[in-house]
């Protein structure tokens, strides 16, 4: 008999127990996530290897205060020097007359490191386009090989067939086989940069009129005949 109730008092208990085991109490209220520090200048341009975006800047504040932050840290010699070279090569995003003087001073600065001038060569290119390519040009007889290399790197992004012939001049003076060939290589790249402009220019849809069918009316005694009939555009 003790070992019946024995049992009967264990199989209550266990069934008194278990739902307060298996009872769970609903998660307090997280709240809504923390909100995200906003961007600044000097977090885009703390990233280790993270390249910012046009976006990215976009987020930052108005573009004109944006552009002269940067221009600040390139300028500023205390500042790392991979801050100031990604604030040059990131006022690329902000084209306007003031930052591309601002790039072609700093390109053209004999006091700037060639590193610092490298990075500005390349993003007055992307501003200045093919207007800034003779003064580019110059560049590739700069005594730095890095310099030079990064002059070769600017000009291949334009389209100017003077650019080609800038890239391809230079092949036999060059000293350093590898921006021989990089040269090569850019004076190709802009002679299809070019093509591909041309081509561009030839797919734009050309208009053409189609007649429409148009539905009869009556038309009372001794009306005069309906003019042409009406047509309309369509892309080809």
């Amino acid at each position: 008999m003790a070992k019946r109730i024995l049992s009967l008092i264990t199989v209550l208990g266990a069934g008194l127990l278990v739902p307060q085991a298996c009872a769970t109490e609903p998660e307090p209220d997280a709240g809504p996530p923390a909100e995200t520090a906003p961007l600044s200048v000097d977090i885009l341009l703390s990233g280790y290897e993270y390249v910012p975006k046009a976006e990215d800047w976009a987020r930052v504040g108005a573009a004109g205060d944006v552009a002269q932050e940067l221009m600040g840290v390139a300028d500023d010699t205390t500042a790392a020097s991979f801050k100031r070279s990604r604030a040059l090569s990131s006022l690329s995003h902000f084209p306007s007359t003031a930052v591309e003087t601002y790039l072609g001073q700093r390109a053209l600065d004999t006091k700037l490191a060639p590193g610092l001038r490298g990075k500005a060569v390349i993003a007055w290119a992307i501003v200045g386009k093919d207007a800034a390519a003779p003064t580019i040009a110059e560049l590739l007889a700069s005594p730095d090989a890095g310099l030079r290399e990064n002059a070769v790197r600017a000009l291949k992004t334009m389209r100017a067939e003077a650019v080609e012939g800038f890239l391809t001049n230079r092949v036999s003076s060059e000293p350093v086989p590898h921006i021989q060939d990089a040269l090569r290589t850019a004076a190709a790249n802009v002679k299809a940069n070019r093509a591909a402009l041309v081509t561009k220019k030839l797919s734009v849809p050309t208009v053409v009129m189609r007649p429409v069918a148009s539905v009869p009316t009556a038309k009372a005694p001794g009306e005069a005949p309906q003019g042409p009939e009406r047509r309309e555009p369509v892309q080809r």
